[in-house]
């Protein structure tokens, strides 16, 4: 799949970007010594400009997480694949891991920071992507921005979720120049459009490809109580190099976010009401903290998981439990009741990622009630339990106003609108 020319060009070189790029740029450099840092970007980018022409360009690079799939790149892929829409496709994840039997099944897996993969990235028409993370939108690192003048290639940012904020320091124009960002509601589309440095050409309103797998019939409820907090910065240890996750945290259990679901958890009026009942929780850790699940032990009625089917739980479960996690509206999005346990909400949006332009108020936009202390949430968790995992009317018309679709076809919506971007 590769031309010739970028053969012979790699030969010989290591899969370091550090030194792949050098030596990319290696001819210009000829014609840099002793000039100014701006004669070094002109001489660079024609550099780049004359060399454009070797590449070629008809692949499409797919991908979720680093070391998993199972979000809104796995799900637009089996789309793809199905319907035959494209015939070079890859999916990215890394050597070790667990989902690349499953991937391999449906299509050509590639994986990331291998030479193939670098290869593979100089002659992408288009990288598509649930997260953002430098392993797919900055492979090659800082001096990404020459080899930008070659590739020419679209960046498609899927979303892991319902954006209800402003991350715009991550993902604005000079951080990611994204090519097509898309969003699942009216109130969504307009926040986007409002902070973000990206107008209505990139920012389109499609629905997630994952809500197409979502089903919502009665029957395919279990007795499962699904908690899913997300993760906290000032908690989260240092970040590794080329990985998602973070390295286990051995004071996690003095943190209040600790005590507070571990009260919850371990409430011996909710545990009488799960037995009584015949409920069970399963309680999932964010990618982010899944070191910490070490410091929690499973029972007849807690189950702690640091890896599901996300697809597969929020199928079956009939309620779940977060805080402020994006899953909530999948959740909601199959008209089943969400419990918001938020007990640091104004610690969270001022310390966390957010910046302070947060457009859904969980108080008035949420899809169920907000508790702040274990006691309550213990008490709302009973009461759903004791209606029988209905969801209530108001919530379910607050529901049925914020998603713009729900008619299975977001895949379809986003496969049209990456065609677009070839015009």
């Amino acid at each position: 799949i590769f031309v010739l020319s970028w053969k012979k060009i790699y030969i010989g070189l290591t899969i370091h970007t550090r030194i792949i790029i050098p030596q990319l740029l290696s001819n210009a450099d000829i014609k840099l010594e002793g000039e100014t840092n701006e004669k070094k970007q002109f001489y660079r980018r024609n550099h780049c400009r004359n060399i454009r022409n070797f590449i070629s360009k008809n692949n499409w690079i797919i991908a979720d997480r680093d070391n998993t799939a199972g979000d809104n790149g796995e799900e637009l892929l089996k789309y793809i694949k199905k319907n035959k829409l494209v015939k070079n496709v890859y999916f990215g994840l890394e050597k070790n891991s667990k989902d690349i039997e499953r991937i391999s099944k449906i299509s050509k897996v590639i994986n990331f920071w291998t030479t193939k993969y670098y290869l593979l990235y100089l002659n992408s028409e288009f990288v598509i992507s649930s997260h953002t993370d430098n392993y797919i939108t900055m492979p090659f690192g800082r001096k990404q921005i020459y080899l930008n003048f070659i590739l020419n290639r679209k960046f498609i940012y899927l979303q892991s979720g319902v954006s209800i904020g402003n991350l715009s320091p991550l993902l604005d124009k000079p951080v990611r120049n994204i090519d097509l960002f898309l969003s699942s509601s009216e109130l969504e589309y307009k926040n986007l459009l409002k902070y973000y440095r990206y107008d209505e050409s990139v920012i389109k309103l499609t629905g997630m490809p994952r809500y197409d797998k979502l089903n919502n019939k009665e029957k395919n409820n279990e007795k499962i109580i699904f908690f899913y907090p997300t993760w906290r910065s000032e908690i989260a240890g240092p970040g590794l190099p080329r990985k998602q996750g973070r390295p286990y945290r051995s004071d996690y259990k003095n943190s209040e976010y600790f005590k507070f679901f571990n009260s919850i958890l371990t409430n011996k009026k909710l545990i009488n009401k799960l037995k009584e009942k015949k409920y069970k929780i399963v309680y999932c850790f964010h990618p982010i903290m899944k070191e910490q699940i070490i410091d929690h032990e499973s029972n007849d009625v807690v189950e702690y998981v640091s890896e599901i089917d996300y697809n597969g739980i929020l199928n079956k479960a009939s309620l779940m439990v977060t805080d402020y996690s994006s899953l909530s509206f999948d959740f909601a999005y199959l008209k089943k009741p969400v419990i918001y346990a938020q007990f640091d909400n104004e610690k969270f949006f001022k310390e966390h990622i957010y910046l302070k332009d947060i457009y859904f108020d969980f108080n008035k936009d949420g899809f169920g009630d907000v508790e702040r202390t274990p006691e309550k949430v213990v008490e709302q968790i009973i009461n759903v339990i004791d209606n029988n995992c209905k969801m209530d009317k108001k919530y379910i018309g607050k529901v049925e106003k914020f998603f713009k679709y729900n008619d299975n076809k977001n895949s379809e919506r986003v496969y049209k609108e990456i065609i677009k971007l070839r015009k």
